[in-house]
């Protein structure tokens, strides 16, 4: 056969093998093993390298329209219903739509078919950027309060404690649950 073969790296590995297999430095079984399949099929594909040569080796269905595929006219018909009625929905939400048309289609099937259309484009599922706070220059500009039991139930305490940067601790103090301070005898709790 005259012209160029496009073939893929396992049908090149194939030819290389079966190559060994003509030249008389390998048998079927040794082959077949080198290259995973089993030996039933090994013979079928020496028997179509012999027949075919390196057209034998590649894959039957290559070029050809799926078994699964739609119809062009049932293609054109949905992008055309799609184009007339539904053209600022979104593939998935078009899809329900064109389903209550009597066009039962898949949703990815119609983004597929709408991105070759040039009627949708691919978004991006970047995350989106978040911008962290700069830490402040100087001491006490920024003050954040945290607070927690302490032994939970037992002590009947809070514990607060004021932070101006993280791990660095401005104010500590334990709280009665009803507002008095540890050692304060005026029942002000102070928070500088």
């Amino acid at each position: 056969m005259k012209g160029c073969l496009l073939m893929s790296e396992k049908e090149r590995v194939r030819k290389v093998i079966l190559a060994f297999v003509a030249s008389g430095h390998l048998n079927l079984k040794e082959a077949a093993l080198r290259l995973s399949i089993s030996y039933g099929q090994m013979k079928r594909l020496w028997k179509r390298y012999q027949a075919l040569g390196d057209a034998g080796l590649l894959h039957q269905a290559r070029g050809k329209v799926s078994n699964h595929g739609k119809p062009l006219s049932v293609k054109q018909a949905i992008i055309a219903c799609y184009w007339h009625n539904y053209v600022d929905f979104g593939p998935t939400l078009a899809a329900e739509k064109l389903q209550a048309a009597d066009y039962i289609i898949n949703h990815e099937t119609l983004r597929r078919w709408l991105i070759q259309a040039g009627l949708w484009q691919l978004k991006s599922q970047r995350p989106k950027h978040r911008q962290r706070r700069l830490r402040k220059s100087c001491f006490g500009e920024l003050v954040q309060l945290d607070g927690w039991f302490a032994s939970c139930l037992v002590l009947r305490r809070y514990r607060f404690l004021l932070f101006d940067e993280p791990g660095r601790l401005c104010h500590g103090n334990n709280v009665k649950p009803h507002g008095r301070a540890r050692n304060d005898p005026s029942g002000v709790s102070r928070f500088y």
